[in-house]
């Protein structure tokens, strides 16, 4: 692994509305459903409509969604407690919207169901499909839970196109102005820095480097001298321009506090101990209008149809009736 990807995470990533599975569009709205528990079986977990879903037939639901999408149970008493009752909620949601599905007459044909299976199974599968049936093995479920699952997503997200098809109005050009005026965080360039960096072993070292750097020596001659990281050492340790976000937070802190053209560290991270040097810094700024017109529509008519579909929803789980 390259010392930039160490660097780099992943927990800044928002979780779309609507996320691409393998290849499918999945509908990934946590709405939040039912009534307090009232009058049910003792093993029952929930009740939609007049169905009573057990605690068995949760788990076997789990199941599935670990073999499709890696979805496990915490091991924390607490979280795991959580993890329960959001998972409950997503699968009774899910029930809700299949009957919705029956009555708006809305269907996927089993050959797309196939073609978005096949994808599923070859990409997350070098083997393709021998691979999917060895994990089902170890999890309890079967293809065919797990087709049942792909149908249920396209057809949630058939549902969804239903739902705000129409609703909605193509906004003014002083309703997206009035948008980026009121979310002007989301429309800023925060400030980046172009980093270069060696990462070595041990700290030793990283000291060594780090007065060899002070006394002079050229950091980019240093960093293909010493630098462990194969994909930016024969470049100097060049890892361009990046966000504060983009960084690990240990390393982001000497990074971000530095002066234009200093040197900072040592700075350990999962790659190893860094010696790092600000190039340039490139200050944020709020973007003009003009530069982000189009984005701030189009996140305007997305908060719109997350709307749409969280009224239409809602409306379902009203009608239906959902226990806990």
């Amino acid at each position: 692994m390259s010392l930039l990807r160490s660097l780099f995470s992943v927990r800044d990533v928002p979780r779309p509305v609507l996320a691409v599975v393998g290849g499918c569009l999945v509908a990934a709205v946590a709405v939040g459903v039912g009534a307090a528990a009232s009058g049910l079986p003792a093993d029952a977990a929930f009740e939609v409509g007049d169905t009573v879903v057990t605690e068995e037939d949760l788990a076997g639901r789990l199941d599935v969604l670990d073999a499709l999408y890696g979805v496990r149970e915490p091991t924390d008493a607490d979280r795991r407690d959580e993890f329960r009752r959001e998972s409950a909620k997503t699968v009774a949601l899910g029930m809700v919207l299949d009957e919705a599905a029956a009555d708006e007459q809305v269907e996927v044909p089993d050959s797309e169901v196939e073609a978005a299976y096949a994808r599923f199974t070859a990409e997350r599968f070098p083997d393709g499909q021998a691979g999917m049936v060895r994990l089902l093995g170890t999890v309890g479920a079967s293809e065919a839970d797990v087709r049942d699952e792909i149908r249920r997503q396209l057809l949630t997200k058939r549902l969804y196109d239903t739902a705000v098809a129409g609703a909605l109005e193509t906004p003014t050009e002083e309703e997206v102005r009035a948008y980026y005026d009121a979310h002007a965080d989301r429309f800023a360039q925060p400030e980046a820095r172009h980093l270069r960096n060696i990462v070595v072993a041990d700290e030793t070292v990283a000291v060594q480097v780090l007065e060899s750097a002070r006394r002079g020596t050229d950091f980019a001659e240093l960093a293909r001298t010493y630098s462990r990281d194969t994909e930016t050492r024969d470049s100097g340790g060049d890892l361009q321009f990046v966000a504060r976000s983009q960084v690990e937070d240990g390393y982001a802190g000497p990074a971000f506090d530095a002066a234009p053209g200093a040197l900072f560290g040592p700075v350990q991270t999962a790659g190893g101990w860094n010696v790092g040097q600000v190039a340039e810094v490139r200050p944020g700024r709020r973007l003009a209008f003009e530069e982000v017109a189009q984005q701030a529509r189009a996140a305007l008519e997305n908060e719109r149809r997350i709307t749409a579909w969280r009224q239409w929803v809602d409306d379902r789980v009203a009608a239906v009736g959902v226990t806990y």
